[in-house]
């Protein structure tokens, strides 16, 4: 019995030899990752308008999914990601007319929020044993789209001659049309990563949209700015066995 015990140890031994001896070859890493989104969008002026008001909605949000790292060498590599990212923008914006007599002031206030499905296609360079470096394309799909708004329009008579007090009137409503929305979001990203030999690893990345969210215009183009810092796991590959970069 004793020595049937010192088989099966000496067995489960060798196959777990074989294994970190297998996966400190591999080529292959993969692991999960989640973390905070911070988005401002940039809004620019392609032909000049008088009346246009230039606010940058922004907000918060998250986003979370997996990655595989193949490498080609000890320093380079690819890094593929797939990612559910959402943010919730919020703007308000007051515009102001006078015609004659009467003064009409409109103030609008939007949350809008996006969820997207990404995939960074990133280069992936290593410095020393535990950073790395990623510059990328990013194509994005936009899965949701809801924008909540509330209106408050007053109303006032200039004229010192035609006195009556000042009208308010107040709406609201929700639009979810994303026919004025680009569906696809193609976007440069890069970051950094920072490894430990157990697994853990914390990232910062700034992406930048290259295409216009809007596409009901052609004078005004509003762009993402987005930083994202998210915390992962290295779940296979040889970072299990030793650092990642080495």
């Amino acid at each position: 019995m004793i020595k049937i015990a010192k088989r099966i140890y000496i067995i489960l031994a060798l196959l777990m030899t074989i294994y970190a001896a297998a996966s400190a070859q591999s080529k292959w890493e993969y692991g999960a990752k989640l973390g905070g989104n911070y988005g401002i969008i940039s809004v620019h002026n392609v032909v000049a308008s008088p009346t246009a008001n230039n606010i940058n909605p922004k907000g918060f949000g998250f986003h979370g999914g997996g990655y595989v790292l193949y490498k080609f060498t000890e320093k380079i590599g690819a890094r593929a990601e797939g990612l559910v990212s959402y943010i919730s923008t919020n703007v308000t914006n007051t515009t102001e007319i006078s015609a004659f007599i009467v003064n009409n002031k409109t103030e609008r206030n939007d949350k809008t929020n996006y969820t997207y499905i990404s995939v960074p296609l990133m280069a992936n360079y290593g410095l020393g044993k535990h950073f790395s470096f990623q510059l990328g394309p990013q194509f994005s799909f936009m899965s949701s789209y809801k924008d909540n708004y509330d209106m408050t329009n007053t109303t006032t008579y200039t004229s010192f001659f035609f006195s009556q007090p000042p009208t308010t009137t107040k709406s609201s409503g929700t639009n979810s049309d994303m026919s004025v929305i680009h569906k696809w979001d193609i976007a440069a990203a890069g970051g950094a990563i920072y490894q430990m030999n157990m697994g853990l690893n914390f990232g910062v990345r700034y992406i930048r949209g290259l295409n216009s969210i809007n596409s009901n215009t052609s004078s005004i183009a509003e762009k993402w700015n987005i930083i994202q810092v998210s915390i992962g796991y290295l779940i296979g590959g040889r970072g299990k066995v030793s650092a990642s970069f080495n």
